[in-house]
């Protein structure tokens, strides 16, 4: 985080965002898959990883609207 030299505020880096994004994206992907995959092959539900899909989609639902917020605010500073 840097600090911005007019109101010293820090600005978050666009780029940490990204990768926390990809990441909750994989971990998304591999919660779903293995969903399919158990209930294919035992023919039940892993609600435990099916809990852990829904946490990541809420945590990438968070994320996109901070990184549009932070850059609402970004522009609007400038």
């Amino acid at each position: 985080m840097e600090e911005t030299p007019h109101k010293k505020r820090p600005v978050h880096d666009n780029n940490v965002i990204k990768k926390g994004i990809v990441i909750a994206s994989i971990i998304l992907c591999y919660c779903v898959i293995a969903v399919i995959y158990s209930l294919f092959l035992y023919g039940k539900i892993e609600w435990s990883l099916l809990f852990l899909a829904l946490c990541m989609i809420y945590l990438i639902e968070v994320a996109n609207t901070n990184k549009k917020l932070i850059k609402k605010n970004f522009n609007k500073q400038i």
